[in-house]
């Protein structure tokens, strides 16, 4: 008897441990800086449905394909078509719901959808807690949740497809192939030379004054970073005239460089660890500008002359400022593009202009005298185009000539 009631509890013990190496086996493990797989979340929070308002607000007993977006992100509204595509493939499924989320407000979020449609359910939380509870770190972000609040899938719009959708929703047991995230993709990608120098600048020490230019491999990540108040400068594969706009404060539009020097990319890095935010002022900074250009011309073997010459330049004028949609007053500020639109986010004229006049290779004069910060969604196909879109935010855009200032670079004799 007390033999069988050992070989009991010894069947008792190794039954349990069984038990909790198996769980141990299928629960998630868990990541504080981000979502995984089988993780269960918390209900989304909604302060204003916008949009597609549901008959059911609670979105209970629902799978939901919850799209985290801004409209300051150009990525975002790319998505859009293709989540609106989704959304109308599952239309006649009750069982699943799909949510274009944001933080912004409604009068903000109604400025983008006035000129994109959304056939989702447009909604927002103003309180910010879903982002934080779903540990949103990057937009677009979509995350599919279950009737049970577990993660069944995380990544990107564009990655997602009716038959992913399908499988999650008539398979509890399905789950996506294990992938590489974006940031150990992009470490991957880059190439050990460039990965080497940048953890060299970054760790020099004080009283360390560098400049290096070098050709860049047009396969080499682009990646930029104007600092100087800290002492740094970084521009990671980008041309000429992008490099020499930033340090002679002239438009794109406004520089002239050698023909056979227009199809390259540079890497150029600058450090000065004298410089501090403390000690830097404007003085300052022109003086470290003027030291940049002097060591780039140095280094290609360039002059520089200044040459006034007639040019058409496109004036652009408030027409209707009831038409104007003006910023969040916030202190950030957001530009960015997609295959179709530019985006601008609480943005200063001379922001805009300047995006505007570098991406399109047009001399653009402001006389708006607009001094607040305003929104802009800007069709990129040609420049007819995006004088239309100006048109529609009451700014008026008027060809002429005039005298312009032209920073000429020309190779050495």
């Amino acid at each position: 008897m007390k033999y069988l009631t050992f070989c009991l509890i010894l069947f008792t013990l190794i039954s349990c441990q069984e038990k909790e190496k198996k769980k141990e086996n299928t629960e998630p493990k868990l990541n504080e800086n981000y979502l995984v797989i089988g993780e269960k979340v918390e209900d989304i929070k909604i302060t204003d449905f916008i949009s597609n308002i549901p008959q059911d607000k609670e979105l209970k007993d629902k799978f939901l394909v919850i799209d985290f977006w801004a409209t300051w992100c150009a990525p975002c509204l790319k998505s859009v078509p293709h989540f609106n595509q989704l959304q109308n493939q599952f239309k006649d499924n009750s069982n699943i719901a799909f949510v274009s989320l944001t933080d912004e407000t409604p009068k903000i979020a109604k400025r983008i959808m006035n000129r994109i449609k959304f056939e989702t359910i447009v909604a927002s939380d103003q309180s910010k807690e879903t982002q934080k509870n779903y540990k949103i770190s990057s937009l677009p972000t979509t995350i599919i949740i279950d009737k049970n609040n577990l993660v069944r899938w995380i990544g990107v719009p564009d990655e997602l497809n009716k038959e992913t959708i399908s499988k999650i929703i008539t398979d509890p047991n399905w789950e996506p192939e294990a992938k590489m995230t974006d940031a150990k993709s992009s470490e991957k990608n880059i190439e050990p030379s460039i990965s080497n120098t940048l953890k060299d600048f970054s760790e020099l020490k004080s009283n360390i004054y560098s400049f290096n230019l070098t050709f860049a491999d047009k396969s080499d990540p682009k990646s930029s970073s104007f600092s100087l108040p800290s002492g740094k400068y970084i521009d990671l594969n980008t041309n000429l005239k992008n490099i020499l706009s930033k340090v002679t404060k002239k438009p794109v539009s406004e520089i002239v460089i050698p023909s056979d020097l227009k199809d390259d990319t540079f890497n150029i890095l600058y450090v000065n660890t004298n410089l501090t935010k403390e000690n830097f002022n404007m003085d300052l900074f022109n003086e470290q500008l003027q030291i940049i250009k002097e060591k780039i011309l140095n280094a290609l073997k360039l002059q520089e002359k200044i040459e006034t010459q007639k040019a058409d330049v496109y004036i652009l004028k408030v027409q209707d400022s009831s038409k104007l949609e003006k910023g969040s007053g916030e202190l950030m500020s957001h530009t960015g593009d997609n295959d179709k639109f530019l985006t601008f986010s609480n943005v200063n004229m001379d922001l805009f202009i300047k995006n505007i006049s570098q991406f399109h290779n047009v001399i653009l004069v402001d006389e708006t005298n607009l001094k607040g910060k305003y929104e802009f969604l800007i069709d990129k196909n040609d420049f007819d185009q995006t004088q239309k879109d100006l048109l529609s935010y009451g700014i008026s855009v008027e060809k002429t000539k005039k005298d312009i200032e032209f920073y000429i670079y020309e190779k050495l004799e």
